[in-house]
């Protein structure tokens, strides 16, 4: 795992106080950055009020995006949910080279006593573009300040990545399905080569540098905790670090030909999978790491690196011993 020790303050699900994380447990943290509403500078593009009858599509070219229903939203620029709900009736579209995060406020610098950021709930599908970037959700296995925000996000069509830096979707219910395919980074994050670690002190890309919560964190895509009515696919990625933890998946997961530049990447841990799972061709493999995680538990088939009876090491397991990263449902 990444090593560099970093300071972050008030992480919105765990408490309003400073601490120091190391590794992966950075990356997991800055996405429960606590809330303060800075000023508006988004775009309302139509007339009428949000949430009003016949709500108008909204573009943000930049800041917070305020509590309201509107019929579409279209991000261009660094944007964020920092409190409230956001309703939108069709789609929500990240631009490429455009940032969404809905778990920090904008501007965020230090500690705060806000709760958690806003709950968005998309009718249709979400997109996100070319060298674009989405947070989204909370994670249930971190203590969340305000538990009755945890996993009320909802996007009732899919969520979909080409080419993006980065998607972290965390406790969302998605009636369709989750994609990544391509982007990440590419070379930089493998700069020292596969499993470095000099992902870890490389200089992040603009955009994700705009974002005050991501200061001095490297670039990384992850999936916990999550619903999907439909399939989770991973594909293409060269990336920091990546994870898919927790989820449970109606149809299928699939892992494959990805590249990560931390040593402690690639976690594909407890998920529970009602069609197939595939791991292929990634480098490096899928493994346990130092998720805590246990199996994944798959009802179809398991193939490649998380194929049935295939024995990994497992450092959180009494202290260390092998156990397989899948298995079927149990008989019991």
């Amino acid at each position: 795992m990444l090593s560099r020790p970093t300071t972050i303050g008030a992480l919105s699900c765990s408490g309003a106080h400073v601490f120091v994380l190391t590794g992966k447990e950075v990356m997991r943290a800055i996405r429960f950055v606590p809330v303060v509403v800075l000023g508006l500078s988004s775009v309302l593009v139509g007339a009428g009020s949000a949430g009003a009858a016949g709500a108008s599509p909204y573009t943000c070219t930049g800041g917070n995006i305020p509590s309201g229903t509107y019929s579409s939203v279209s991000v261009t620029g660094s944007c964020f949910v920092p409190s409230g709900t956001v309703t939108v009736k069709g789609s929500l579209s990240v631009a490429k080279n455009a940032l969404l995060d809905a778990m920090a406020p904008e501007g965020y610098g230090g500690p705060s006593p806000a709760d958690l950021p806003g709950i968005v709930t998309v009718g249709g599908n979400v997109t996100v573009g070319r060298g674009a970037v989405l947070f989204l959700g909370c994670n249930p296995a971190i203590d969340c300040p305000n538990a009755s925000t945890i996993g009320q996000d909802i996007v009732k069509g899919n969520i979909s990545g080409r080419g993006a830096l980065g998607l972290v979707i965390h406790a969302v219910t998605i009636h369709g399905s989750a994609s990544v395919a391509g982007g990440g980074g590419g070379k930089a994050q493998l700069a020292g080569g596969v499993g470095s670690g000099d992902c870890d002190s490389a200089s992040p890309p603009a955009l994700w540098a705009s974002d005050p919560a991501l200061a001095g964190i490297p670039v990384y895509s992850d999936f916990e905790d999550n619903t999907i009515g439909g399939s989770l696919s991973i594909t293409g990625l060269k990336t920091c670090w990546t994870g898919a933890l927790r989820n449970v998946v109606s149809k299928n997961l699939v892992v494959r030909s990805n590249k990560f530049g931390d040593p402690d990447s690639d976690e594909v841990d407890q998920n529970t999978v009602d069609g197939n799972m595939t791991c292929q061709n990634n480098n490096h493999a899928v493994q346990f790491g130092d998720s805590g995680s246990t199996s994944n538990v798959v009802s179809g088939n398991a193939t490649g690196e998380c194929a049935f009876n295939t024995p990994l090491w497992d450092e959180s397991l009494n202290g260390g011993q092998y156990e397989p990263i899948t298995v079927p449902p149990s008989s019991d």
